[in-house]
């Protein structure tokens, strides 16, 4: 049993580091640039993702922006001077489709994060980063033992955790000044 573990430890670390490791960094510098002209942030996603977000939603916060997860009853109102980002490893969950659909109506900035480059989502989005997935479809995903989901939410936990170092950096902030905005009442 144990040794099982240590090889499905080892195959989903090997692929999250691939999936890292192949990002775009100039891609991504753009998107942290723009997202970081929005003061308030909305974000969305589906299933175990949407967990991924909210956490990232929560970093933004102690970032000092204001973020707000589309669904929860004290989100406000979106404007246009507002964005819009939506995670989805496919690309073509339906319910985020329509919610960027109607961004896109209201000319709200969509910024997304998928492994699908050519997905419905991908095409709506002004600022598109890609997480490249080594496993890209079912069959390949059975002969290696991983859950194409799992990689894509690890990958994205640490991409999101990153960006908020890179975003500290940009924004001259400090653990000292994320931790001031940290909740007290828990």
């Amino acid at each position: 049993m144990v040794e099982s573990f240590k090889e499905y430890s080892s195959l989903y670390t090997q692929h999250i580091c691939e999936t890292l490791d192949q990002i775009d960094l100039s891609n991504m510098e753009l998107f942290i640039k723009n997202l970081l002209g929005f003061k308030r942030i909305f974000l969305t996603a589906r299933g175990r993702t949407s967990l991924v977000l909210q956490t990232f939603a929560m970093r933004l916060v102690h970032l000092g922006k204001s973020a707000y997860i589309i669904g929860l009853p004290t989100t406000p109102r979106i404007s246009k001077n507002d964005c819009l980002l939506v995670a989805s490893g496919s690309g073509k969950t339906e319910s985020l489709i329509l919610i960027a659909e109607k961004a896109k109506q209201e000319n709200i900035c969509i910024f997304a994060i998928s492994y699908q480059e050519s997905s419905a989502l991908s095409k709506l989005a002004d600022y598109l980063m890609i997480l490249p997935m080594n496993v890209n479809n079912q069959q390949q995903e059975n002969q290696s033992k991983v859950f194409l989901g799992t990689v894509f939410e690890q990958a994205l936990f640490l991409t999101l955790e990153c960006m908020i170092g890179v975003m500290m950096a940009l924004e001259d902030q400090t653990f000292t000044d994320l931790s001031n905005r940290h909740v007290i009442l828990e």
